[in-house]
């Protein structure tokens, strides 16, 4: 009786575990969507179709360089916004 109690507490600290997850994947697929919708009304263009911004028509993906725009402390890394910058 006690190991079959014992396997439910476990499938439920699993399943919340698991639905825990599951939160932090959509509010990271949200985050990132807001990211790429702000970059489109910055750049004016689609970034879901087009690899390259409009005023960087002519200009490779590959040879467009990246520059920080201004420091920001390590801690907050992920919000970082790159400018950028051709040579």
């Amino acid at each position: 009786m006690k190991n079959e109690y014992d396997k439910i507490k476990e499938l439920e600290r699993q399943k919340q575990m698991l639905e825990s997850a599951l939160a932090q994947s959509q509010l990271k697929i949200l985050c990132l969507e807001s990211t790429i919708k702000a970059a489109n009304e910055y750049y004016q263009t689609d970034l879901k179709k087009t690899s390259t911004p409009k005023h960087h028509e002519g200009v490779s993906a590959n040879s467009v360089r990246f520059k920080r725009s201004a420091r920001v402390p390590e801690s907050n890394l992920s919000t970082l916004w790159y400018q950028p910058s051709i040579p």
